[in-house]
């Protein structure tokens, strides 16, 4: 039938009206815009009608006005003609949309713009709350919408986000979520993640999100700042992902384009630029820069990358690194990095572990062996541990340092130490025991022999024999300087300053010298005569041949009116002044008296040849300067080569430069001659022996009388009643005539 007509033609009414005390009852069908609406109990008011359904029917209308196809059965009907709405109310039974593809709980709305709705729709995996749906013939839209997406049995949450647009294309079975103008959040529970993106994508046959933010637009301040996207100042661009489980301590990365298969529940975030973790930046291989992630937010491993750290500083630096990320404090890797010398040569060190410490530092570890040849320098090889810090500027190596030079003589071995090294200035710490990585324990500088048959030349090689004495024993750092082309064995202020007092030990591949400064210790034991030395003990590696220039001090009882004789005579005698400019001079004076006191005296004599006060530490019985001394093979002995520079006698300041000749023998019997040649045939001899007794002589009779009338107790030492240390008394003419004939034999 055509039907009735309705308010002025809003609609059709098909089949009986019954008019009664009850009103206008109306049963059949009404027919509005694309609806139609069956019930027995059509109740018509002037201006509206309202039922209990029966059933109605929604037909899909595709030209003009877009409306979907639909039914639903029992469901409140009013209707409003002169409002143009007719208005379905949600019932327990749901409204079934688009060919039944989805379910509709809620109120619906059919107007001549349109069905709108309001309510929770399902679709697919898919559950969809809003105000406001716009439900077009094939798509609907919600401009403010809540979302949720759920695993194929509806029993998981795999996406979810509030208040955003949605579109659903039910003819391509796509979906798109947007926010207007804005960023938006959503979750990923199954993953473990959130997002900041502007658009995400749902192919609905293939279960696939894709979140996407153009590169163009870079997120807000709130959000890279809150978790720390930037990178050197730069926030890298698309969709923020941030890890919200607590073991993962919020681990974020940015991704211009990223795919989510919410069947197998993985994600593919590509175009991934950088990880911040820990205190270090992973820079991903633009090759590899996929991050892939599954359920519970694990994350496949990364390849090829490279890694910082600390970020910062960039102190370290980690390439073709692979690595397991946990969570932003959290990783463990392998990569290598390239250690580059002084020179320029790189050599390679595999770092088997990186990884973080309990502080959320980086911390790597390697291990380099023997066979791979490694060099800190090319004066150094290493084997051993190596530790990078991400706090530390350099390496830390643990391990040992192994010399190149050529002698060998010198066998050369790996000698432990455990420090940071700077690659351009290489400083091995070393401390007095020296050892080997094998506990061994080895030695450095010019050694005398116990039985005095030789002196010999150590540099961190053994020793002959356990009671060899060592001229010096340096502590700090082995060093290879280059200005100078040698090894340094010193202080780290020494080393840098080299014309300041310390104790140093120097190998001159060059020169094949080994050269020992400082305060030496010759192997010459004067008991109750203390004798020190000061200078550089210079010893060549293959002949063995042994030089000394310096000072020599000579500390014994004596009587005093016959040291004052002797120091009136060498003033009076000898005419050639000391020079304490001298570089040997001065080098002897710093290590005997300490920098400043040396430069004082040096700046006092430059003014005057005798200043009125002089150091204590600089008075002595004997005090000998400009000495130079050789290691004599035959005799055993150090022997002066050249005129003797006598300082001051007693305390008494002479500054004089005598001939003559002293003799140490550290042998057996530790004896010393020290024989003066002041000219016209004046002379002064001292021999000391190991038994304690001092002998002097001399031909001018001043000097011999006041020792002769000395009594024995003051010029002896005793230690007790029977035993007495040291004596002195007048030399014998044999004695004198012993030394005189060593001195003539010397002089040839």
């Amino acid at each position: 039938t055509t039907g009735v007509t309705l308010y002025k033609s809003k609609g059709k009414f098909y089949n009986t009206i019954k008019l009664s005390n009850e009103g206008l009852i109306g049963k059949g069908s009404i027919k509005y815009l694309s609806s139609m609406s069956n019930s027995n109990d059509f109740l018509f008011f002037p201006d509206s009608c309202v039922s209990i359904l029966k059933s109605m029917t929604i037909e899909r209308t595709l030209l003009g006005i877009e409306y979907p196809n639909g039914n639903a059965k029992q469901h409140l009907m009013k209707w409003r003609p002169y409002q143009n709405t007719m208005k379905f109310f949600k019932d327990k039974t749901p409204f079934n949309l688009y060919d039944n593809q989805v379910t509709f709980n809620g109120d619906l709305v059919i107007e001549p713009l349109g069905l709108r709705g309001n309510g929770i729709l399902d679709v697919n995996t898919a559950t969809l709350s809003s105000k406001n749906f716009d439900l077009a013939a094939y798509t609907f839209k919600g401009d403010t919408s809540n979302v949720v997406i759920y695993d194929d049995k509806r029993e998981n949450k795999l996406f979810a986000s509030d208040g955003i647009a949605s579109s659903i294309d039910l003819k391509s079975y796509q979906g798109k979520f947007e926010k207007k103008n804005d960023i938006f959040t959503s979750f990923y529970p199954d993953l473990a993640y959130l997002a900041y993106a502007k658009r995400v994508g749902w192919d609905m046959n293939n279960q696939l999100l894709t979140v996407s933010t153009p590169e163009s637009l870079q997120l807000p301040p709130s959000i890279t700042d809150r978790y720390a996207l930037a990178y050197e100042g730069k926030v890298p661009p698309g969709s923020a992902f941030v890890a919200t489980v607590k073991e993962q301590d919020s681990l974020c990365f940015a991704s211009p384009m990223a795919y989510y298969n919410m069947r197998n529940k993985t994600l593919q975030a590509n175009k991934v630029r950088h990880l911040l973790i820990a205190d270090a930046a992973l820079i991903l291989n633009p090759k590899r820069d996929t991050v892939t992630l599954h359920t519970k937010g694990f994350m496949d491993k990364l390849y090829k990358a490279d890694l910082y750290a600390n970020r910062q500083t960039k102190s370290h630096h980690f390439y073709d690194v692979d690595i397991s990320v946990g969570g932003r404090n959290g990783f463990n890797g392998q990569g290598l990095y390239s250690y580059i010398d002084k020179y320029g040569k790189v050599d390679t060190i595999t770092f088997g572990t990186i990884t973080v410490d309990r502080e959320y530092k980086t911390t790597a570890f390697a291990n380099i062996m023997d066979e791979d040849s490694f060099f800190l320098s090319p004066y150094f090889r290493f084997k051993g541990k190596v530790t990078a810090f991400s706090d530390k500027k350099h390496l830390t190596f643990d391990g040992g340092a192994r010399l190149t030079h050529k002698y060998e003589s010198l066998p050369k071995n790996w000698m432990r130490f455990t420090a940071e090294i700077a690659p351009d200035s290489v400083m091995i710490p070393i401390s007095n025991p020296y050892q080997t990585v094998d506990k061994i324990r080895v030695y450095a500088g010019t050694y005398l022999r116990r039985d005095s048959l030789s002196v010999y030349p150590t540099f961190f090689t053994g020793r002959k024999y356990t009671e060899d004495s060592a001229f010096v024993q340096p502590n700090g750092f082995l060093y290879y300087n280059d200005n100078g082309s040698y090894y340094q064995l010193s202080s780290i202020d020494k080393i840098r300053r080299p014309n300041t007092a310390g104790d140093m030990v120097s190998l001159y591949s060059d020169f094949d010298l080994l050269v020992n400064e400082g305060k030496l210790k010759l192997g010459v034991d004067l008991g109750e005569v203390k004798l020190a030395t000061a200078g550089k003990a210079v010893q060549n590696i293959g002949s063995k041949e042994l030089s000394f220039t310096g000072m020599v001090t000579l500390d014994f009882l004596f009587n005093t009116e016959a040291l004052n004789v002797l120091a009136a005579d060498v003033a009076a005698g000898a005419k050639t002044a000391l020079d304490y400019s001298t570089p040997n001079s001065r080098a002897a004076l710093r290590e005997l008296l300490g920098d400043g006191k040396a430069e004082a005296i040096i700046a006092s004599y430059a003014k005057t040849p005798t200043p009125e006060k002089l150091p204590e530490e600089y008075l002595h019985t004997l005090t000998l300067t400009d000495m130079q001394l050789r290691w004599d093979k035959k005799s055993r002995s150090y022997i002066s080569k050249v005129d003797i520079g006598i300082a001051n006698i007693g305390g008494k300041q002479v500054n004089r430069k005598v001939k003559g000749f002293i003799e140490l023998m550290p042998y057996q019997d530790h004896r010393m001659y020290l024989h003066l040649d002041l000219g016209n045939n004046q002379f002064y001899t001292f021999v000391y022996t190991s038994a304690g007794n001092m002998f002097a002589s001399s031909t001018n009779e001043a000097f011999n009388t006041p020792i002769a009338k000395t009594s024995n107790k003051k010029r002896s030492i005793k230690q007790n009643m029977w035993l007495t240390l040291y004596s002195y008394t007048n030399a014998d003419d044999r004695l004198v005539d012993i030394v005189a004939a060593r001195y003539k034999q010397l002089k040839k």
